[in-house]
């Protein structure tokens, strides 16, 4: 947070460490790549939150971003470097527009988008190959969660995005409040056996990480309902995974009523698993794609990458409509995260065509230290679900797939739509300004 104080600006940096509270009084903003004192220890402005990382021997700045990973700041329609490797697209681009939804109608439909997007994905899945994926999913000793669930929703993902690239395996860890010791011994256990290396396999990136989804009282979980993708790219591999915490309350007699039993499949809350696991096909497009200058891993590329509403747009707008197979149970679903009740800290935008594209074009750090944050998972939602409506799922990950070919945001939307990004924004505009104004985010 940052203070005002005599016409000088002080931050104070708090971070939890071994389970002590740490903080630390920095009188100017870092600079990325300066050396630091306390891994893990924060640094929060407006637009950016910075990170104290251990690389190597040397403890320094970096910039936070939503995967957990740090990164130098960038605007998202840079450039990746250069390379001559094409990741691969298995549909034809530029994607045809059928006419139930298109760019120039899709303001007038906008009430119809839900239910054409949700009709998309449930097409591509039902028409493509299953995919097999190694897929581990280890479950807390007090976690009632529905094994098979996951693993159902997870091959549906597979098979969803069929042709693209992919990590070679998944490792799932799904944990409760009272198991979240369990799942860093268990994460330690399982990044062990199946080789895998990297900081996100480091003692404090495993306890940041898993700690992440959490709602702690210095070092216990109070409750756990949020999760953490994971990218091993810096350590060579191409796995995939994440942290998955699973919201519980307890009956008068203990009795387990965790949110991810079989009964609450279409509920909403289950549906991180593929939200997850959408974070990681966004990662695993730029596996084979050369870092740039301070990029550590996979999730700091794809983040570069794509504007900054963009990567949890997709993650809800994909991975809901996968989990949940139901019409009525997805537009439930989907209307709970669209309309959700933003942090207190995020400026919403007007529901004007204007003021909505100004959101979707306008360039902000992403990561929980951006305040409009939480905008992402509702308004680029939305934002994500009509570009589901118009040119198919697919047609969402084939960006990512150009950008880790070398092409830039604006570059790559044109080759997948066929139109440019600011025409593209000012249709989203007209849908999302058409969407809030009939039903505006909660208040609750």
């Amino acid at each position: 947070m940052s203070k005002l104080r005599s016409g000088a600006v002080f931050a104070v940096v708090t971070a939890v460490l071994m389970g002590s509270s740490v903080s630390v009084v920095i009188a100017a903003e870092p600079k990325v790549g300066s050396s630091c004192t306390k891994v893990g220890a924060f640094y929060d402005t407006p637009n950016k939150r910075y990170v104290c990382n251990l690389e190597g021997k040397k403890k320094v700045w970096r910039v936070w971003n939503s995967s957990g990973q740090s990164t130098p700041a960038s605007k998202p329609s840079a450039s990746p470097k250069k390379t001559n490797f094409k990741a691969p697209i298995p549909i034809s681009l530029p994607v045809k527009q059928d006419g139930t939804i298109t760019f120039e109608n899709a303001a007038d439909k906008y009430a119809d988008i839900p239910k054409v997007a949700w009709q998309n994905v449930q097409e591509v899945i039902a028409k493509n190959p299953d995919v097999s994926i190694q897929t581990i999913i280890n479950i807390g000793p007090n976690t009632n969660a529905d094994r098979a669930a996951i693993t159902t929703g997870l091959k549906r993902l597979y098979k969803l995005f069929s042709g693209f690239d992919r990590f070679t395996s998944y490792l799932g860890i799904v944990y409760n409040a009272k198991d979240l010791a369990w799942a860093q011994t268990d994460a330690v256990n399982l990044f062990t056996a199946q080789g895998v290396k990297g900081y996100i396999t480091k003692t404090e990136s495993i306890k940041r990480q898993s700690e992440a989804g959490c709602e702690m009282n210095g070092s216990k979980a109070v409750q756990c309902s949020g999760g953490m993708a994971l990218t091993f790219k810096d350590g060579g591999s191409n796995v995939g995974g994440a942290f998955y915490g699973v919201e519980n309350t307890y009956t008068a007699n203990g009795q387990n009523k965790d949110f991810w039993s079989a009964s609450e499949k279409f509920s909403g809350a289950m549906t991180q698993v593929t939200h997850e696991g959408m974070h990681n096909y966004q990662f695993a497009q730029f596996f084979n794609t050369p870092l740039a200058s301070g990029q550590n891993t996979a999730a700091d590329q794809s983040h570069d990458f794509t504007p900054w509403w963009f990567s949890e747009g997709q993650a809800n707008g994909i991975g809901i409509p996968v989990f949940i197979d139901n019409l009525q149970s997805y537009l439930n679903a989907r209307d709970q995260n669209t309309n959700r009740k933003p942090d207190s800290r995020a400026k919403i935008p007007a529901p004007t065509p204007d003021a909505m594209k100004s959101f979707l074009m306008t360039y902000q750090s992403t990561g929980p230290s951006n305040g409009n944050w939480s905008l992402a998972y509702s308004i680029g939602y939305s934002a994500v679900e009509a570009l589901v409506a118009i040119g198919g799922p697919q047609s969402t990950l084939a960006l990512y797939a150009l950008g880790a070919s070398g092409e830039n945001w604006e570059t790559a939307f044109k080759h997948v739509y066929g139109i440019t990004w600011e025409q593209g924004a000012t249709a989203l505009g007209k849908v999302l300004a058409a969407e809030y104004s009939a039903k505006p985010l909660s208040s609750n």
